[in-house]
């Protein structure tokens, strides 16, 4: 009817089984913490990244025009006074 291996086989595979989940689930708020950590650390590296990024633009952005270039396509306006009342 019963064989014994089987049996045997059957409980080993139960205990590894519940072993490997009470492992996983004493270990699990330490992983949850360790993802935590890690998502924090990557968003505080990216802002300084972002701005470090942007005072690099600002102080590569020069003017490749002179003033004197810039008024020639400066458009010329003629207005005429309004009469005092």
């Amino acid at each position: 009817m019963f064989n014994l291996s089987d049996l045997s086989r059957t409980i080993i595979i139960i205990l590894i089984v519940i072993i490997l989940g009470s492992i996983f689930i004493t270990l699990l708020p330490y992983i949850i913490l360790a993802g935590i950590a890690v998502w924090i650390t990557s968003k505080i590296f990216r802002y300084f990244n972002r701005k470090k990024e942007v005072k690099e633009e600002i102080k590569t952005e020069t003017m490749d025009e002179t003033f004197d270039e810039l008024k020639k396509d400066a458009i010329d306006v003629d207005y005429q006074e309004l009469n005092k009342k």
